[in-house]
């Protein structure tokens, strides 16, 4: 995980922020609905940044086992525009102390970083300065210290190459997520993958 909370200009860029995701586990997973939630930094209150969600209700986000993606303001995309596949979020990020919480599509924290003195974090916050443009995690370390187990950065971050993958269901009316019609079934035109029945007495 990264987190970038300005642009490196003293003025013009606070704006520019990015938050990265990685899968550190050995499977991939589905990310669907996953949000990114901001507070200040001893609020309980946290309000949504950015979702993967779609407009199509059958598609999926998945992330593959070593993959990232990332979240990033329309201001950091018009100054990185060599960075692809990422999807939108919306400025707000606190240079000096805040909180940032990853939600699963049932709301339940994933994970949880705080920065700055005072800051609600998993167990001590990361400690920022007047030239601290973000921070990032060490080797996918997880130890529940955000101040261990992150390191500032006083430069933009490099990124790794988005690697979510989007997958639709193509069978609407059964439960999971079907990639292909199962077999013994086909599928109609309102995405309902129906058993075949076969005449025996044709």
């Amino acid at each position: 995980n990264a987190v970038q909370l300005r642009g490196e200009a003293t003025s013009g860029q606070s704006s520019v922020e990015m938050v990265e995701l990685s899968n550190s586990g050995v499977d991939e997973l589905d990310v669907t609905g996953w949000c990114i939630a901001y507070a200040t930094s001893t609020s309980t209150s946290f309000s949504s940044k950015g979702c993967l969600v779609s407009s199509d209700e059958w598609l999926h986000y998945f992330l593959p086992s070593g993959g990232s993606l990332q979240f990033i303001t329309a201001e950091y995309a018009a100054l990185h525009p060599e960075v692809l596949g990422a999807f939108t979020m919306t400025s707000g990020l606190s240079n000096t102390s805040g909180q940032l919480k990853i939600l699963d599509g049932n709301k339940a924290v994933i994970d949880h970083v705080g920065w700055g003195l005072g800051s609600f974090a998993e167990t001590s916050p990361v400690i920022v300065t007047s030239s601290t443009v973000g921070f990032k995690r060490e080797a996918m370390l997880d130890t529940d210290n955000n101040a261990s187990n992150f390191t500032v950065q006083t430069s933009t971050l490099t990124l790794q190459p988005s690697m979510a993958v989007e997958v639709s269901d193509v069978c609407h009316n059964l439960d999971g997520l079907q990639i292909q019609p199962p077999e013994d079934t086909s599928l109609d035109t309102d995405g309902n993958c129906n058993p075949i029945v076969i005449d025996l007495c044709s």
